[in-house]
C-alpha cells in the first residue's frame, strides 16, 4: 500500500471511529474499556487528550508509522462491541451466524437458545470439545433445548473430560458420559 493510499485509508477509518464516538458520547453512559481504548488511540494518532474525537495527524509520519496507526484504527473497529454502532454490527453478525447455522444444520433452534449454546461452547473451549468429536454440538443443542442451564452443561462436559482424561478413551466414551450426566437420548 502506498503512502497516499495509507493516508486515504486512515482518513476513512478515523471518520468511521469518530462517527461511533459521536453516538457513544450521545448515549451518556461511559464505558471504561472504550475510554481506555480511545485514550490509547489518541496516543497512537497524536491527538490531544482534551479533544473528544480523533485527529488523523498523518503529516511527518513515515510509512511504518502510518501502517501502525492504520492497524490500531482497524483493530478498534473490529474490537468495538460497546458503542451503539459496535453493538449493531455485533447483532448483525450474530443473526447472520444463527441463520447460517439453521440453514447448514437443518435445525429449528430459536435465536436465544442458539446464543446460549454458542456461549456454552465458547466457555468450554476448543481443546475440550475436540475430545468429543463432531457430535458434541448436537448434544449441547439437545441439552439447551431441554432447558438445561449453561452451568449444568459446562459442569457435565468438564466432569466427563476429567473421568476419561489420560485413560486412552475415544470421543465416544466422552459423549456417552456426557449423555448420561445430562440425561439425554442416545
Amino acid at each position: 500500500m502506498t503512502v497516499k493510499e495509507l493516508h486515504a485509508t486512515i482518513k476513512e477509518a478515523t471518520m468511521s471511529i469518530n462517527q461511533r464516538l459521536v453516538e457513544y458520547y450521545e448515549t451518556g453512559t461511559p464505558n471504561k474499556l472504550v475510554d481506555k481504548e480511545i485514550a490509547y488511540l489518541k496516543a497512537v494518532t497524536g491527538t490531544s487528550e482534551r479533544r473528544p474525537y480523533l485527529a488523523m495527524r498523518t503529516h511527518r509520519k513515515n510509512k511504518a508509522e502510518l501502517q501502525a496507526q492504520l492497524s490500531e484504527l482497524q483493530y478498534f473497529n473490529e474490537w468495538d462491541v460497546f458503542t451503539p454502532e459496535g453493538r449493531r454490527q455485533r447483532n448483525q453478525r450474530e443473526l447472520r451466524a444463527w441463520r447460517s447455522y439453521k440453514r447448514n444444520s437443518g435445525s429449528n433452534l430459536h435465536y436465544e437458545t442458539w446464543r446460549k449454546m454458542v456461549n456454552i461452547i465458547g466457555t468450554i473451549g476448543k481443546d475440550i470439545l475436540q475430545q468429543f468429536g463432531g457430535s458434541y454440538g448436537n448434544k449441547i443443542e439437545e441439552a439447551v433445548r431441554k432447558g438445561r442451564k449453561p452451568g449444568e452443561v459446562i459442569k457435565a462436559v468438564r466432569e466427563s473430560v476429567e473421568e476419561h482424561h489420560s485413560k486412552g478413551h475415544n470421543y465416544e466414551d466422552y459423549l456417552d458420559t456426557l449423555i448420561k450426566k445430562l440425561d439425554l437420548t442416545v
